[in-house]
């Protein structure tokens, strides 16, 4: 009784709960419904689906332009400093997000008929590419919308969110798949955000109408601040993005799409094991802004949140790897090869998992550019060290492509940890 009472009082722990069952559900889900695509589809149009769904994550974590991380950071800091500014504050950073995410989505969508066919290597891909652009948009207003929740430490509410848009979801991804098969599916990708983000939306509006006093302009100070910060966080998204998007060009160039769909197929298996880490970054980023000036609680934070993604990323993984045969045989025989990359891709959730925590911390006390730096080299390094092994004929291009995402990941975190022991800790 007084470990559950001790729980009960720990808002980490209370906040890390809702956002993992929350998250439980959705990545649940999602894996669910990407078997059965990659079932109905074969694994030739599943590797084209999962090549145009990936860029259309990486493209939307691009087009935020970091603000959904800011908006944790700000928005967990001015609920207690000023309430009456959130609403403003929301409105303004929701502007911001929508001219970012239309800008890159009119670029895409005008240069479709070019990616699909300089890049993906098919002219009948141009209509998938521009119905892709346009979910650009309401997948980068849902990752800010997030960003907004996690600041307002919602996380019950945004754990209920999670359930909702997950069935919904599930459902829409089944129906359009099923009957329309490969552009059903795509069709699905924008479906699904733009039922994130009328989900988002609409809880927002009633959370933030609450406040009383609402203050109705922010200032041109704190907009200097918030792009200020949010630029070198804006400038790792770039870097991720470019390094996710040509990682995709050089597998088609050195494979074919078999050998990238079971590559994408690792790589979600990758995530699924990282949902609890990812799930927590902006409860650890939301609870370390709030304690940014009390270094007893600041440790005390990045202590629990390191024991808690080690043991979140350690028995799953665990767990997948014993039964990876299972797993592989759920896909169908088509995917020969993919359990030793999805082996591969287990190795390195640990080492991103425990990086996630380092860099909420670095962000929350604006070393941001300093992260930029790091990341910034770590993924010119892994496309470096992936051609090398890919030319070199040593392994294929999926498995060059997962060891130098194992080496340069491993690297990066033994950087984070030097760096905050030897200058940060006390700060």
């Amino acid at each position: 009784m007084n470990l559950l009472r001790k729980i009960n009082g720990n808002a980490l722990i209370k906040d890390s709960f809702w956002a993992i069952f929350g998250n439980i559900v959705l990545r649940g889900l999602s894996v669910v419904s990407g078997i059965f695509v990659a079932r109905l589809l074969g694994s030739d149009s599943y590797g084209v689906f999962t090549t145009l769904k990936g860029l259309l994550l990486t493209v939307t974590v691009f087009s935020t332009m970091g603000l959904g991380y800011s908006a944790t950071k700000f928005f967990a800091e001015y609920l207690t400093l000023n309430r009456g500014l959130l609403k403003s504050l929301y409105r303004y950073i929701i502007k911001i997000t929508i001219l970012f995410s239309a800008i890159i989505a009119l670029i895409l969508f005008a240069s479709s008929d070019w990616y699909a066919k300089e890049l993906l290597k098919d002219e009948s891909l141009s209509f998938s590419v521009k119905v892709l652009a346009i979910s650009i948009v309401f997948n980068a207003l849902s990752f800010t919308q997030i960003g907004v929740i996690s600041g307002l430490k919602k996380f019950k509410e945004l754990s209920i969110l999670n359930v909702v848009i997950g069935i919904l979801s599930f459902v829409i991804t089944l129906i359009l798949s099923y009957f329309w098969g490969f552009e059903g599916s795509i069709y699905s990708l924008l479906g699904t955000s733009l039922v994130n983000y009328i989900a988002n939306e609409i809880f927002l509006n009633r959370t933030l109408n609450h406040n009383e006093h609402s203050i109705d302009k922010v200032d041109r100070n704190l907009k200097r601040l918030i792009m200020r910060e949010t630029f070198p966080v804006a400038l790792q998204e770039i870097s991720f993005t470019l390094a996710s998007w040509l990682s995709s060009i050089l597998l088609i160039k050195y494979s074919n799409y078999t050998d990238v769909a079971n590559y994408n197929i690792a790589m979600q298996w990758n995530a699924i094991i990282l949902f609890i880490p990812g799930a927590l970054r902006n409860v650890i980023l939301s609870h370390l802004s709030i304690n940014s000036n009390e270094k007893e609680k600041r440790r005390s934070v990045m202590k629990q949140t390191i024991l808690i993604n080690l043991i979140s990323t350690g028995i799953p993984a665990i767990f997948v790897l014993l039964f990876a045969s299972f797993i592989v045989a759920l896909y169908g025989t088509a995917y020969s090869g993919l359990k030793e990359l999805i082996t591969v891709a287990l190795f390195i959730t640990i080492p991103m998992s425990i990086s996630n925590v380092f860099s909420q911390a670095f962000m929350t006390i604006n070393k941001n550019w300093l992260m930029f730096s790091i990341r910034a080299i770590r993924d010119i390094l892994t496309i470096l060290i992936f051609i090398l092994l890919t030319k070199s004929d040593l392994v294929t291009a999926p498995i060059a492509m997962l060891y130098s995402s194992l080496v340069c990941s491993t690297i990066t975190l033994l950087v984070f940890i030097k760096i905050y022991n030897s200058k940060l800790a006390n700060l």
